[in-house]
């Protein structure tokens, strides 16, 4: 299951998030500017991945299924509703906000 290894890397990259963040609050580092642009430039481009593998891993928590389950759950709804999932600027957090996506894209 690819999915489930990609959810995999990005959640590991938690460990190393965390420890940008202990880093950039450490005096040693703000003294090092220089350091401290870098880590925080580092810090930047990771933090959007770390919280798009939160949010889908509590969705799927949310819906009680694995990742394989919600490739299927997802092509069920695409067949049965006569729609696509797109790319969307903002991520689903919710079963709420699937739902809605799917009334929308419907109309």
């Amino acid at each position: 299951m690819a999915d489930t290894k990609l959810l995999e890397k990005v959640l590991s990259l938690q460990g190393k998030f965390q420890s940008l963040q202990d880093q950039l609050a450490s005096p040693e580092v703000m003294s090092d500017m220089k350091k401290y642009v870098q880590l925080n430039k580092d810090y930047k481009e990771l933090e959007p991945v770390v919280q798009a593998g939160d949010r889908y891993r509590k969705l799927v928590s949310d819906l009680g299924i694995d990742s394989l389950s919600m490739l299927l759950l997802s092509l069920a709804a695409e067949h049965k509703f006569n729609m696509q999932f797109e790319n969307t600027n903002h991520p689903f957090e919710t079963v709420g906000e699937v739902c809605d996506y799917i009334a929308t894209a419907v109309k």
